[in-house]
């Protein structure tokens, strides 16, 4: 049976993200894959610790936060440029930042939406919700009222 060996350099750690991420350690890590907006970036968190956001329209770049940086490699130095793989695809780790604490994940990976569709396993929603700003003078409360009615999906405002 075929076995396909992760992309990984001497002395590096590699991540699979298949729902979860394994190290090539063989240690699990629940993973959750952000797909900002490929125009405007909107969506990858502001404080930036290492990297530029311009380096994420890369192809196959990633940023990802503090928190899951220390967990796959702990003890070692913020550092650009290491490879992983998520789900059989190449990914460069172009910035580390900061972002709140994920609820449902240990690794919180942000990418533009084009290279988390190529990233994420296969099915029917890859999409889970959507990051929108409404037109200078609209009224949010009326804006999120017309997609629920139109989409029949749940729009909040904060």
């Amino acid at each position: 049976m075929y076995k396909r060996q992760p992309l990984q350099r001497e002395g590096e750690r590699t991540v699979a993200v298949t729902g979860g991420g394994r190290l090539s350690l063989s240690l699990i890590h629940i993973s959750a894959l952000i797909g900002v907006d490929d125009a405007t970036l909107l969506g990858l968190p502001r404080e930036r610790l290492l990297g530029s956001a311009d380096d994420l329209r890369r192809s196959g770049a990633i940023f990802i936060d503090e928190a899951g940086y220390r967990l796959l490699w702990p003890g070692e130095s913020l550092r650009i440029g290491r490879e992983l793989e998520l789900n059989d695809r190449r990914a460069v780790l172009v910035g580390v930042l900061r972002s709140s604490p994920q609820f449902t994940s240990s690794i919180a990976i942000f990418t533009q939406y084009r290279n988390a569709v190529q990233f994420a396993p296969g099915g029917r929603n890859r999409l889970s919700f959507v990051l929108a700003r409404t037109r200078s003078g609209s009224d949010a409360r009326e804006v999120a009222a017309a997609i629920s009615q139109r989409t029949g999906l749940k729009a909040l405002t904060h």
